[in-house]
């Protein structure tokens, strides 16, 4: 199956609201929200986790079944709990501060890691079933399944497993809803994974990439023609190369070295690899073709399409512009070679994401800039338009600025801590 026919197909509104009950307590293993103090409860009411997106597979909480949410909206989820937020096709994720996840959404093929005895979709937030005693250190959805590196050094996965992308060495490839180990090196401390459509990748201590699950398109990285792969199997990085950060895409992957430059693989389409070159897709890394005196920080991979920030605070995209997702202003199809961001005069910027259609900024002051598709509301600007090609800034609450912001390389939604401002 494709990632293509998932990918912006989104569900008839939901029959009637539901109503999601505070995730505080013991009950799911999170600090609580507000304290015992005055201080404390101070604190918290001066933050929130804020959703805005498709209504879908009741990703929006207590909002499901109330239409796209074309601006901000509260969830029920203590701020001061959160660690950070990802979302993936149709299911949201929070890593808290104690290391555990909850999960919402869609769980129609065990993406919400709770167990098997669960409705096909939720709206009530649920504990991912990590292994006990285990502590997250971060969350990375795909599409419908999802990885997970432990303060072991280890990783575990669950959701679908159709192309073996849980990297368990199931040779039968069953869906798993709760957290299984993925068979990586037992030697080797890992600290990052992500997960594309149907392949997951997770780089060491080393500096070194590995790979699992789909092959088609290159994925894996190591040169091979197999189209699949159940085992993790090592990326074939240049000779002398570390890697400091990995982001998966839909079907290809961006790696930044320690020296400040990006590798990229797997599927080419539309320019997505960033090479310059009409290639349709490479199975080993290739450098993207970034100006040589430019250094990057960070990267982002999406659906054809990738995003990288320099040392300097430009940001640089490639690949599909049908959305406007090169965000430079241009209505060209796509760019195989790096542009610049059109970003306001004087933007400094803390973080960069994206979704199908859309790139993301967090801007140091709090903003947070957005540009590409909008049908269904995904800017948040509080209407619905034609594609927006150059950055604008979504609404946030009243008195709120923007602390940290979370989607995923497929989702029509996003999510974003915010504080009052002092």
């Amino acid at each position: 199956m494709s990632w293509q026919p998932r990918s912006r197909v989104l569900a008839a509104a939901l029959a009637a609201a539901v109503t999601v009950p505070a995730v505080t307590g013991t009950a799911l293993a999170v600090p609580a929200a507000a304290g015992t103090t005055a201080a404390g409860t101070a604190r918290a009411a001066s933050s929130s986790l804020v959703i805005w997106g498709a209504d879908t597979s009741k990703i929006l909480g207590p909002w499901a079944g109330m239409g796209n949410a074309t601006r901000p909206r509260p969830l029920p989820i203590a701020a001061s709990t959160v660690a950070s937020t990802r979302i993936g096709c149709s299911s949201g994720y929070v890593l808290t501060t104690a290391g555990q996840i909850l999960a919402w959404g869609d769980d129609r093929v065990g993406q919400l890691g709770d167990g098997p005895a669960h409705p096909p979709q939720t709206a009530t937030p649920v504990q991912v079933r990590l292994p006990s005693g285990a502590h997250a250190m971060s969350v990375q959805p795909g599409c419908d399944h999802v990885v997970a590196v432990l303060s072991t050094g280890k990783v575990v996965a669950w959701g679908q497993d159709d192309a073996g992308q849980l990297g368990d060495s199931d040779p039968d490839m069953k869906n798993q809803s709760r957290p299984v180990p993925v068979s990586l090196p037992g030697n080797v401390t890992f600290t990052q994974a992500c997960a594309g459509f149907d392949y997951s990748a997770a780089l060491s201590a080393t500096g070194q990439v590995w790979a699992w699950g789909s092959n088609a398109q290159g994925q894996l990285g190591d040169g091979t023609t197999e189209r699949q792969d159940l085992a993790p199997v090592p990326v074939k990085l240049p000779v002398g190369t570390r890697v400091a950060a990995i982001s998966c895409g839909a079907e290809h992957t961006l790696a930044l070295t320690s020296a400040g430059r990006v590798l990229a693989w797997g599927q080419g389409d539309e320019g997505a690899l960033g090479t310059g070159t009409p290639r349709a897709r490479s199975r080993v890394p290739v450098p993207v073709s970034l100006p040589a005196r430019v250094r990057i920080r960070a990267v982002f991979a999406s659906v054809f399409a990738s995003m990288a920030l320099s040392t300097t605070g430009q940001i640089w995209t490639w690949g599909d512009n049908a959305e406007g997702q090169l965000g430079n202003g241009s209505t060209v199809d796509h760019s195989r070679r790096p542009v610049l961001v059109r970003l306001p005069a004087g933007t400094a910027v803390r973080q960069i994401s994206g979704e199908a259609g859309n790139g993301i900024v967090l801007t140091t002051t709090g903003r947070i800039l957005m540009w590409g598709e909008n049908g269904i509301g995904q800017l948040g600007i509080g209407t619905t338009s034609l594609p927006r090609r150059v950055p604008v800034a979504v609404h946030l609450p009243a008195g709120q600025t923007a602390v940290s912001v979370g989607t995923g390389w497929d989702s029509s939604d996003a999510l974003a801590i915010t504080r009052s401002r002092r």
